[in-house]
């Protein structure tokens, strides 16, 4: 199965816009940490990472750390709209490396379902939320806050691309909407 992870290596470069820690080299450790635990769970054959910031990362420390596990890992660093995420929100540029990631990397054409985990945290409790049953779409919700968890969510490719595409258009943080609500307004 493929794990997507998401990342802002330096969010200076979207004016460190609603991040509350800002220092990239505390950002990059907590990004490589949490890589690396993800590749020790041996849950995932393709590991990529998906950052937006344009920041160095010490890409060959882990494709050597990835294949000691006999897993692929791959870096997709892309290119967003920076006027645009600094106007609508950081989760317009997290909706943003979610869709390019999954059309620009190259082991997500390889695979049908993917997880999709925020960078810099490690789920704890990973195999028991994905590890059982991967050929399905799973969310978290808060029914209450009308709001779908974006921190970890697993679900078919095909069915991301062809529904939660345009959540990124959705996404307007100065009225309230943040990626959680727009998944939680098209599910």
């Amino acid at each position: 199965m493929l794990l997507l992870l998401t990342g802002t290596i330096d969010p200076s470069v979207f004016n460190n816009t609603n991040v509350k820690i800002t220092a990239a080299q505390e950002r990059l450790e907590q990004y490589v940490s949490s890589i690396k635990k993800y590749i020790d769970t041996e849950l995932f054959s393709n590991v990529v990472f998906v950052e937006n910031s344009g920041a160095d990362f010490p890409l060959e420390e882990i494709n050597q750390y990835a294949l000691a596990k006999n897993q692929n890992f791959e870096l997709v660093q892309i290119k967003t709209d920076v006027a645009k995420t600094i106007e609508l929100g950081k989760s317009y540029g997290e909706a943003d490396c979610i869709e390019q990631g999954l059309l620009k990397s190259e082991l997500a054409k390889k695979e049908e379902y993917f997880v999709k985990c925020t960078g810099r945290v490690f789920v704890k409790n990973i195999k028991k939320l994905c590890g059982k049953k991967q050929n399905i779409n799973r969310f978290l919700f808060r029914d209450d806050m009308d709001w779908c968890y974006t921190l970890i969510f697993q679900m078919n490719i095909e069915e991301y691309k062809q529904h939660f595409f345009r959540s990124k258009e959705i996404c307007d943080e100065r009225k309230g909407i943040d990626i959680e609500k727009s998944f939680y307004m098209i599910i």
